[in-house]
């Protein structure tokens, strides 16, 4: 059982001010250092394609009050006898960040287990599979409309570079998507994506932000460089936001 969070190492960096992973925050050539702009401005603008996983959105699809988009574009409805409370207090599932994550591993003989554990396996499996997209299940993924993303991305690096990027992204509908969990998220792309997300929101929303898109979106995730900023991005604005958001993270 794990009781703390996903993203404990990525914060226990950032209050230590030391960097995390030895990636280059530099890119090494154009092509790469478009790519990390691009997915920094892709994310910034994204939006989930499914609703988020968090407790209240948890809660409501096991009590039966709200169905989970499928991969072939129908809905589900599940209902489980289960309080998330109780998975909860169990070390079960957590909600760090307010995004659920399972912390149980698979059961090989389920029918040598008690009846009066069907229920939470059966909760658990669900949310699994939705984290995983098994069982038809669609996963959350980041998404903008192909038109949106085009217009949002040629201005700054022309039409043509813009395509090809775009097509290198899942596609679905007239939609591009970034699969949630499915990468490490490029420390130039990680910073570009600060960089942005800082002229929409003041430190603390975008960071709060930034977590969300990074340490939800990415299997492995890096730290924006910071270092070497000024003005807005100082590093003295960082030290009392990220020891306040990872005091939230562990409550």
């Amino acid at each position: 059982m794990r009781n703390y969070s996903d993203n404990w190492r990525l914060l226990a960096t950032l209050v230590a001010e030391v960097t995390a992973t030895h990636q280059s925050a530099v890119a090494r050539d154009y092509s790469e250092h478009a790519s990390a702009q691009m997915l920094g401005q892709f994310l910034a603008h994204a939006t989930l394609t499914t609703p988020n996983l968090c407790r209240g959105s948890v809660k409501a699809l096991l009590a039966g009050e709200q169905a989970w988009p499928l991969q072939d574009g129908t809905y589900r409805w599940v209902h489980v006898d289960v309080s998330i409370d109780q998975l909860e207090e169990l070390g079960l599932i957590a909600f760090y960040g307010d995004w659920c994550s399972v912390h149980s591993d698979w059961i090989k003989d389920v029918q040598a287990l008690d009846l009066s554990l069907q229920p939470m396996l059966e909760a658990l499996q669900i949310l699994r599979d939705i984290r995983t997209a098994n069982a038809g299940f669609a996963q959350p993924q980041y998404s903008l409309p192909f038109d949106q993303a085009l217009q949002l991305l040629a201005p700054s690096f022309g039409e043509r570079t813009a395509t090809a990027w775009l097509k290198s992204l899942e596609h679905h509908a007239g939609d591009c998507r970034w699969p949630t969990r499915d990468s490490r998220l490029p420390v130039a792309a990680s910073t570009q994506l600060w960089l942005l997300l800082r002229t929409q929101m003041e430190p603390p929303q975008a960071f709060k932000r930034w977590l969300e898109l990074a340490g939800i979106g990415f299997s492995r995730s890096t730290l924006p460089t910071c270092r070497w900023m000024s003005g807005k991005c100082s590093s003295s604005n960082w030290p009392s936001t990220w020891q306040r958001i990872a005091h939230s993270q562990h409550r």
